[in-house]
C-alpha cells in the first residue's frame, strides 16, 4: 500500500484526517523541547543520552534555540505503511533528513497524542545526535533522549537495555535503500530482549558447566590423592 505524502510544519500532510493530530503531537513535542531547554541540568541529560564526546557549544545552540521556540532543526515528517518501515512505529533518516511515522501506527494510536509524541522526540533525539556526534551513538539514544525530555525514570536494567538496543535497519523506497534509525514495533522490541536474555543465560551456564567441570575434575585429583 502506498501511503500519502506527509510533511509537517515541515509536515507533507495529504490526509486530512491526520493533519490535526499530527499537528498536536508536533506542538507537544516542541513543548516538551523548551521544557527541557529551560530546566536546568539538561547539558548533564544530554551526555546521558548521546555520550561524552558531543559537540557541547553545537548542544548549547540548540538549546538556546529551543528556548525561545525556535525548531528550525526539527526535520520533516512523511507517513509510510508499516510494510515501508519494516514494521517500525518510526524511523529517521539521516540521508534525507527525515522522520518517518507508520501510518498504520498512527491510525491505531489516532487520539493518544502521548505515545505519537514519544515517537516523534525520539526521532527528534536521532536527529539531533546525528549533529553532535560524528559517529551515532551506540544503542536506541533516541528513545533514552524521548524518555529523558518527558522526564520518565528508568532504572538500571532498562537503561541498559536501551545501550543494547540496535535500532538501525534499512528500508527500500522508490527502489532507494535508505539506512534509518528505527522506534522499534514491540514484536521486535521483544525479540531483542528475548535474544539477549538467552545470550546472558548461556553465559550463565556455560560459567556453571566450566565450574562444574573443575570441581569434579578437583574432586577426582583429591580421589587419586588417597
Amino acid at each position: 500500500m502506498q501511503s500519502p505524502n506527509i510533511i509537517i510544519p515541515n509536515v507533507i500532510i495529504d490526509t486530512t484526517d491526520l493533519d490535526s493530530f499530527l499537528s498536536v503531537a508536533f506542538e507537544e513535542a516542541k513543548r516538551y523541547l523548551r521544557e527541557f531547554a529551560l530546566a536546568p541540568g539538561y547539558i548533564e541529560k544530554i551526555r546521558q543520552a548521546f555520550g561524552e564526546d558531543f559537540q557541547i557549544e553545537t548542544a548549547n545552540q540548540i538549546i538556546k534555540d529551543w528556548q525561545t521556540g525556535d525548531f528550525a532543526i526539527i526535520p520533516s515528517l512523511k507517513l509510510l505503511s508499516s510494510d515501508q518501515l519494516v514494521r517500525a512505529k518510526g524511523g529517521f533518516a539521516v540521508s534525507k533528513n527525515r522522520i518517518y511515522l507508520s501510518e498504520q501506527f498512527v491510525r491505531a494510536n489516532h487520539g493518544n497524542v502521548d505515545i505519537i509524541t514519544s515517537v516523534l522526540l525520539e526521532e527528534i533525539g536521532h536527529k539531533v545526535d546525528s549533529i553532535l556526534n560524528t559517529v551515532d551513538t551506540i544503542g536506541d539514544e533516541g528513545e533514552y533522549f524521548s524518555d529523558l525530555v518527558r522526564n520518565i525514570k528508568l532504572n538500571t536494567n532498562q537503561i541498559k537495555a536501551l545501550i543494547n538496543e540496535n535500532d538501525i535497519t534499512t528500508i527500500t523506497l522508490n527502489g532507494e535503500e535508505i539506512q534509518i534509525e528505527r522506534s522499534l514495533d514491540d514484536i521486535t522490541q521483544f525479540k531483542q530482549k528475548f535474544t539477549g536474555f538467552l545470550i546472558s543465560l548461556s553465559k550463565i551456564l556455560m560459567i556453571l558447566s566450566v565450574k562444574k567441570f573443575l570441581y569434579l575434575v578437583q574432586q577426582m585429583a583429591n580421589l587419586s590423592a588417597l
